[in-house]
C-alpha cells in the first residue's frame, strides 16, 4: 500500500510499484472473468484463435472495463465487495513478487521482471534458433494503458509483453524535415544483416530523422536495393 501511495503512476522500467499495480490488475481481472464467464474466460482474457495470432487486442480494453466497474461500484461482482477483492488481488501480487524476486521491493522493478524478448519467426519451427536469432531479453516498461505500449498477458503478467509498438512516427507538419520515425528492431529479419537490429537503440531514444525529399533520400542513401520481377 505504501509503495503505491508514493508512486507517480509511471510504468517505468525501474518502478517496483508498477509491478505491484500490473499484477494486482491481472489478478483482479482474471478472477472476475473466470467467475462470471468461466466457459469463455480464455477468449475474454485475450487468447487468440490461430497459432500466428496467440493474443487479440481485447487485452488492451480489459483495464478500461475494469475501471468502469470499480468507479460504478458495480454490485454483485465479488461477494466480499470491491475493497476486499482489491486488497486480496494486491496481497496475491505481493506474494508473487516475493516468490519471484525476494522480499526487497527494490528487486521488483517492472522492466527487469517483465523484460522484452523479440523472437525470430524461425523459432516457431525450431525453438533452438531463438537463442541465436532472438533479441533480448532487455528491460521494457509500459502496459496496455500507456502511450508506449507494453501490453502484459493478464494471465501471466511477468511473461513477455504481448503487444508493443513496432513503429513510431512523429510528423512535424509544416517543418517536414523534422519528422522522425523508428522501427522496434530493424528493417531486416536476416540476423546476419547490419540492419537486423540497428534501430533498437534509437527506438528507445529520439528516433531517426526522415529523409523527406527525393534529393535528401538520395544524398543520405548508403545502399540501393533493386527488385527485378521474374519473367
Amino acid at each position: 500500500k505504501e509503495l503505491l501511495s508514493a508512486w507517480d503512476g509511471e510504468l517505468a522500467t525501474d518502478s517496483s510499484a508498477a509491478s505491484v499495480w500490473v499484477l494486482s490488475l491481472g489478478n483482479l481481472m482474471t478472477r472476475l472473468v473466470r467467475t462470471h464467464a468461466p466457459h469463455t474466460a480464455g477468449r475474454a482474457l485475450g487468447a487468440g484463435y490461430l497459432p500466428d495470432l496467440p493474443h487479440t487486442t481485447i487485452l488492451t480494453r480489459r483495464v478500461g472495463h475494469l475501471a468502469k466497474l470499480i468507479l460504478r461500484d458495480e454490485p454483485g461482482i465479488f461477494a466480499e465487495g470491491w475493497p476486499a477483492a482489491i486488497a486480496r488481488a494486491m496481497g496475491d501480487a505481493v506474494r508473487r513478487l516475493r516468490d519471484v524476486a525476494g522480499d526487497d521491493p527494490g528487486a521488483w522493478r517492472w522492466g527487469s521482471l517483465r523484460p522484452l524478448r523479440l523472437s525470430h519467426p524461425f523459432a516457431r519451427t525450431l525453438p533452438a534458433l531463438d537463442y541465436a536469432f532472438g533479441l533480448g531479453p532487455e528491460p521494457f516498461g509500459g502496459d496496455s494503458t500507456t502511450i508506449a505500449q507494453g501490453t502484459p498477458n493478464l494471465v501471466d503478467p511477468l511473461s513477455a509483453p504481448v503487444g508493443v509498438a513496432n513503429l513510431r512516427v512523429t510528423i512535424d507538419v509544416g517543418a517536414w524535415e523534422n519528422s522522425r520515425f523508428c522501427l522496434l528492431a530493424g528493417q531486416s529479419q536476416n540476423p546476419f544483416s547490419p540492419h537486423y537490429a540497428d534501430q533498437r537503440a534509437a527506438f528507445e531514444g529520439e528516433g531517426l530523422t526522415l529523409a523527406w525529399s527525393e534529393a535528401e533520400a538520395e544524398a543520405r542513401s548508403k545502399h540501393l536495393l533493386v527488385i527485378t520481377p521474374r519473367r
